[in-house]
């Protein structure tokens, strides 16, 4: 009986092993579609163009909140229809590119947009420009 288990747990550490190498594998295949996809599509993706984007970002995020401020400090009635329409269009704007830059942000954090290569093509930039 001893030896079945051994038998048995031996076989189970090589059934895990070859689960994570095909996960590996596979992980490694998606990592590099990704990268070409991303890169194909946004062929400017670089430093500047993300800072670019959550600047973007943070000036949705202002009038955003100042329209909020607006709402809030309308006065004891009701807050105007219009404005509050204009509450909701500036939040969706605002909520919608945050989590696009959450997105970009775990494409990078995972390997889906290669910074070796953005560093590379900033740096050639800077040399062509010399």
């Amino acid at each position: 009986m001893g030896e079945q288990r051994k038998a048995g747990f031996a076989q189970g550490i090589k059934d895990y092993r070859e689960e994570q190498r095909f996960l590996n594998e596979l992980e490694q295949g998606v990592r590099l579609a990704n990268q070409e996809i991303i890169h194909e599509r946004i062929p400017g993706l670089d430093k500047h163009t993300i800072l670019a984007f959550a600047v973007s970002i943070a000036r949705l995020r202002a009038s955003y909140l100042e329209t909020a401020l607006k709402v809030g400090n309308a006065g004891d009635g009701e807050p105007d229809a219009a404005l509050v329409g204009e509450l909701r269009s500036r939040r969706e704007a605002y909520e919608e590119a945050r989590i696009a830059y959450e997105a970009l942000h775990r494409a990078i954090e995972v390997g889906y947009i290669d910074v070796a290569q953005i560093d590379a093509e900033i740096g050639k930039s800077a040399n062509d420009t010399k």
